[in-house]
């Protein structure tokens, strides 16, 4: 547990990066939802 609370305060270039990741996936999931709704 102790690590866990370490590690977002070591790597700060990799944390800011990650949410940027995420969001780029939520925003390709809906994309294609949007896709595959508008074939059906």
């Amino acid at each position: 547990m102790q690590n866990n609370v370490k590690l977002p305060q070591k790597p700060a270039h990799g944390v800011s990066v990650l949410p940027k990741m995420l969001t780029s996936n939520v925003g390709n999931i809906s994309n294609s939802k949007k896709l595959t709704q508008s074939t059906k």
